[in-house]
This record gives structure tokens, sequence and C-alpha cells, in this order.
């Protein structure tokens, strides 16, 4: 861990991202240290990331299928190295991972650790441990092959022409308990607009600050903290929003503003709850951090 850069000072920073390619160095590492070839398929099973944008696209989808449509457009946002295809036939669904630098680059390891890692997701989002029909792998049968064979109750199958998990047809259907429409339109008006962003030249400074902020809600970074997760010094930020006519506060006023008006359109969302959600101490904190910034309550904004 020590040798890429994976410390506790580091890992405990709420903005922190651990780059794909450290990530695959330290798996490898410790396949090669504990000596199990398997550990990629089984560590990928436990993973189950939430704070990023397109796992909140999914969780607020209504369903398995529209989870993974929405979530596809968006993953480019939170992860250069990893994206999918979806292929449906009449019966069954396949999820291709499309090949990338990494997995050239680190080999089968890492290929066996995010397709488990998939599979983990789905079955968070649906709320069941449902298994697919079949795994399929493009690399050569591992010496881990019968380890990982126990890992979930359907073949997997190696020297294939793509790596793909192909589920059925109906594991589209499975409801999100968590569905929101006006929720998701939101997240994919937000969504839209960093993809436009990135096809800019340099993506504005603000936006790429306010996915950070969105990233790690309920908690509200730090000036620093964001400085930190940017690798520039909190002054050097300060210029850099100068610059574009902003400050961090400013920023951050904004952003809350934005998520709370989103939250007091659904009735069902106490505002109690909104108050925490965007990481005030109490409602009453958040009531008047709101009056500040419209001029109104939000009971009078959710009564209009």
């Amino acid at each position: 861990m020590t040798e890429q850069d994976f410390v506790a000072a580091k890992l405990g920073q709420k903005a922190h991202r651990i780059d794909g390619h450290k990530e695959a160095l330290f798996l490898n590492a410790a396949i090669e240290i504990l000596k199990d070839t398997s550990f990629a398929a089984s560590a990928g099973l436990c993973f189950n990331h939430h704070d990023i944008l397109g796992a909140y696209v999914g969780k607020y989808s209504e369903n398995i299928g529209a989870a993974l449509k929405n979530a596809q457009k968006y993953i480019i946002l939170d992860d250069e190295n990893f994206s999918y295809q979806l292929k449906i036939s009449r019966n069954a669904v396949s999820l291709v991972l499309k090949s990338n630098e990494l997995f050239i680059k680190y080999g089968d390891r890492l290929r066996e650790f995010l397709v488990f890692s998939l599979l983990s997701v789905l079955r968070d989002k649906a709320g069941q441990k449902f298994n697919p029909l079949k795994i399929r792998f493009e690399h050569n049968v591992p010496d881990s092959n019968s380890l990982i064979q126990q890992l979930v109750s359907c073949p997997v199958l190696f020297d294939s022409p793509e790596t793909e998990i192909v589920i059925p047809f109906s594991t589209l259907e499975l409801p999100i308990s968590t569905y929101d429409p006006s929720l998701l339109i939101y997240l994919e008006d937000y969504g839209n607009g960093l993809l436009a962003e990135l096809k800019q030249p340099q993506p504005k400074l603000r936006v790429i600050i306010e996915k950070l902020l969105f990233d790690n809600l309920p908690d509200i970074l730090t000036v620093q903290e964001v400085a930190d997760s940017l690798a520039i010094g909190s002054r050097t930020l300060a210029r850099r929003l100068t610059e574009e006519d902003l400050t961090f506060s400013v920023i951050v006023q904004d952003f809350r503003s934005k998520i709370a008006f989103t939250y007091l359109a659904q009735d069902q969302v106490p505002i109690s709850e909104i108050a925490f959600l965007l990481g005030y101490a109490n409602q009453s904190s958040f009531t008047s951090a709101f009056r500040r910034w419209t001029g109104q309550t939000p009971n009078s904004v959710r009564a209009q």
C-alpha cells in the first residue's frame, strides 16, 4: 500500500480518489503477496461504490435496465478507464466491457476485478443476489479457475471473443427501491452539463469543483480538501477562482441552493433530511441559510 501511496492520511480524505493505474498495481501486488490469483475476483464481489455520479443515476433509475442505460452515459465522468456496452437480444442481455489501456498494461486480474465489481454493484441496486447466465473472459484460463467458479452460481468461461456478463432479460425489469424520477431528471441534466464541459479544451474550474462537492455529499468539502484533491495549493485555487470572478464560498452556496431546490420539489423528502443531505447539523441551520440565499423559507418554496 505504501508503494502505491495508499497511506491512511490520504485514504481518509473525503475527496481522495485512487488513480486507476495505482489501483491496478496494488491489485497485482496483493495477489503476489497472498499467492492467490482468485483475489481479484473475490475483491470485486466486495466492491460497492456509491459516491459517484453514475452510481447516483443508477440509484434513482426505475429498474436495472434503466440504471444500466442511464449510468452508461456518465461513467466517463467518474472513471475514464472503464466503460461497457449493452447488447440486448430476445432472451438475454450482455454487458460487454470495452478494452482499454489498463487491461492491456496490467493484465487479466484487473479484468476479473472489474467484471465482478460490476456484478456486485448490480446486485446492490437490485437488492437481491441474482446470478448471471454466464460470465465470459477474453483471457486464458487462469490457475485460479476452480476458485473463481465457486464465487458465482453460473458458468465462468475463458478464451472468449469478448469479456462480458450475460444476464437474463428479466433481470432488466428488477425494480430499484430508491427510484425517484424528479431527482433522476436533475442528475441527468447535471451530468449532461458536465459532459458538455468535458468536450471543451479546458473544463471550467467551477464544474470540476461542483463535481467534487456532489461526489462527497452529505459532507461538504473545505477549500483545502478541494485543493488537495486537485493537487494544488489553496492559494493557487483561490487565485484561479478569482480569474473566473468566483470564490469557493459562492460555488458552495450556489451548489447547495441548486440541490436544495431539487429536493424541495419532492414532497416525500422531509426538510430535515434535505438539511442532512446538504451537510447541515439541523433543519434550523439549513432554514437560516436558505432564507439568506433566497429570501424565502424551505417550507414556503415547497408550498408554491
